[in-house]
């Protein structure tokens, strides 16, 4: 598997794996049992859960949900292949895509709402709370977006490629780099409306090895692996 799986968490849900035969996998969570699969027609890329159900996007740049039971719900081609799971926020799904795409989709039914070009690939998954969204690109920045309809109100310029999801986590955005940087960005209001991101600090790995997992925070600290085959862990105090 070279996808994360996407959990079900309701009692008795399922286990949704994204195999290299390009098929869906459904899978019971408490008996590990294999319950449904679903052709994809090209490499799949990993897979949301979502209540009643799952979605992900496929090599070719089709984007398919299904409901629970294997049924497809709905489907919709996009501009470029998508590797990286969508982003739920509200009743829209953000979807990077390699044409360097943020798509927002509506959950129910997969209809277009907005997209927002990027100057890069969009290789990992955007992260949204509240009514902001942030994707990182493969052209060195980071981009702050409005969720409901894709109006950039920032960016931040990393000075290498940004392969990883991002975080959002109390107010600040983390962000890994290529350059073996990760980055956290606080996220402000301004004064005018809308937001912006300003560079709080920047940790660097040991030798500059490229940083593509997104951060976890565990009992107030900052978790995350890089290249060098080594995993950090950063006071938040």
């Amino acid at each position: 598997l070279a996808r994360s799986p996407a959990v079900d968490p309701r009692d008795g849900g399922l286990v949704y794996l994204a195999g290299g035969d390009k098929r869906l996998h459904a899978v019971d969570r408490q008996k590990g049992t294999a319950v449904w699969a679903a052709d994809i027609d090209d490499a799949p890329g990993a897979p949301l859960a979502l209540a009643g159900g799952v979605v992900l996007g496929s090599g070719s740049g089709a984007l398919l949900a299904f409901d629970a039971a294997g049924k497809p719900r709905w489907q919709v081609r996009l501009g470029g292949a998508i590797a990286a799971a969508p982003t739920a926020t509200g009743d829209l799904l953000l979807v990077g895509a390699a044409d360097g795409i943020l798509y927002a989709v509506r959950a129910a039914d997969g209809v277009e709402v907005w997209r927002y070009q990027t100057g890069g690939p969009l290789v990992a998954s955007a992260a949204a709370a509240g009514d902001l969204a942030v994707v990182g690109s493969r052209d060195k920045n980071l981009y702050l977006l409005a969720a409901k309809d894709g109006r950039l109100l920032d960016t931040f310029q990393a000075g290498a490629p940004l392969q990883a999801a991002p975080l959002l986590h109390a107010g600040l955005a983390y962000i890994g780099s290529d350059e073996g940087a990760l980055h956290a960005l606080a996220i402000e209001s301004r004064a005018e409306g809308g937001a912006r991101l300003r560079r709080r600090w920047t940790f660097h790995v040991n030798g500059a090895a490229p940083v593509r997992t997104t951060p976890a925070v565990i009992a107030n600290r900052l978790v995350f692996g890089a290249n060098d085959r080594h995993v950090y862990a950063l006071d938040l105090d």
